[in-house]
């Protein structure tokens, strides 16, 4: 990566961690908000309390897309992201697709494990 590109990279990154966690004007907001332009999908949000790996849903049952944020500094923990997905059935059994927007870097083999968990619930991650 060259110097330019690492230090906007940089820029982006701490932009995002000043946003709140939560909320419409936080960083669950802007996952919602940027999923809508590249979908044309309208989100809500999941309301505070136990989401059950879900911080927003398409507004419209027949759209079956979910997301969980995870706005961290350093690197995720795996159970984190892991036990997100294995909610996700609990109480959302029409998703379809389930999209993680995260400010750090998720590894392949946590990418490949969490496909891979998804998939035994019929979910595309």
């Amino acid at each position: 990566m060259n110097q330019s590109l690492s230090q906007h990279v940089k820029d982006l990154k701490a932009a995002l961690l000043s946003l709140p966690a939560t909320g419409h004007n936080g960083f669950e907001g802007l996952i919602g908000a940027t999923l809508r332009e590249i979908t044309g999908v309208p989100f809500r949000l999941a309301g505070s309390g136990s989401q059950f790996g879900v911080d927003g849903k398409s507004t419209y049952e027949e759209d079956a897309i979910c997301f969980e944020g995870k706005r961290y500094d350093g690197t995720i923990p795996r159970n984190e992201v892991l036990s997100k997905i294995a909610e996700l059935p609990l109480t959302n059994n029409d998703t379809d697709i389930w999209v993680l927007g995260a400010t750090s870097q998720i590894t392949s083999q946590l990418a490949d494990d969490v496909r891979r968990r998804g998939a035994k619930d019929g979910i595309v991650a």
